[in-house]
């Protein structure tokens, strides 16, 4: 239903909904945005579109289709997105876009077998002697190399095989890179198969795991940082959900 006064689609049981996120004003500047270079790897990328097209990919490809039920910006995503999401922002995003040099960039991402997939996939992934492109970053040096970070759509221990060249056990510089997964190390000091602690609620873990490990280029998957799954509702601006 529509509200005549307002022009605002109404639940028919409850309050006007909000506009969507995507006709909301933007709260950052453009200058605000850190400037990113994304690699360009083939040998290590494994989405349907190449990078450089990845722009003319549909939103749809990306978040999943709109959901039907009348929420605004909800999405059927995947739960293994969150590379391409990140990407395809990147590749479209006329506020915060990938830069082309290099050197105007703040930071540089490493598209390491981006598309969602489930443990079958990453396995044939992880055993591939593609993983070695990762020794020819161009742009990798003591000034840069801290500024470099990677993004896994999983667990971090799921990148296993020859993917310990960027994931696990990186040499030389690759070791000052962030790297990003669904999960962290939680003090094991090595590889894990659980998501965390046997108590998340534990106070001295929760305490010890806000320390800075950004000068700490030892260990398993160093500098390791845990995100969350992808949500459901995004802002795409220009497009019109339900």
């Amino acid at each position: 239903a529509t509200c005549d006064a307002c022009g605002r689609k109404h639940r028919p049981d409850g309050p006007a909904l909000p506009p969507p996120l995507s006709e909301r004003p933007a709260r950052l500047a453009a200058s605000d945005c850190p400037k990113v270079y994304v690699y360009d790897i083939p040998e290590l990328w494994d989405f349907d579109a190449p990078w450089s097209r990845l722009h003319e990919v549909p939103a749809a490809a990306i978040f999943g289709e709109p959901c039907g039920d009348g929420v605004p910006d909800e999405f059927d995503t995947q739960q293994w997105s969150v590379a391409m999401l990140v990407l395809w922002r990147l590749a479209t995003s006329e506020r915060c876009g990938a830069v082309a040099d290099p050197n105007e960039a703040d930071l540089f991402l490493v598209p390491t077998w981006p598309a969602a997939k489930g443990l079958a996939a990453w396995d044939r992934a992880c055993a591939s002697d593609a993983n070695g492109a990762v020794k020819h970053l161009k742009f990798l040096n003591e000034r840069t190399a801290h500024r470099h970070f990677f993004v896994v759509g999983k667990g971090h221990a799921v990148p296993k095989g020859v993917c310990f060249r960027w994931w696990a056990r990186p040499r030389g510089l690759l070791r000052r890179a962030t790297r990003f997964a669904y999960s962290d190390q939680y003090g094991s000091g090595g590889p894990m198969s659980s998501y965390g602690p046997a108590f998340l609620d534990d106070p001295a873990e929760a305490a010890r795991l806000q320390g800075d490990r950004v000068l700490d280029d030892g260990g398993h998957v160093p500098h390791l940082y845990s995100i969350p799954y992808p949500a459901n509702v995004h802002a795409i601006r220009g497009l019109a959900t339900p």
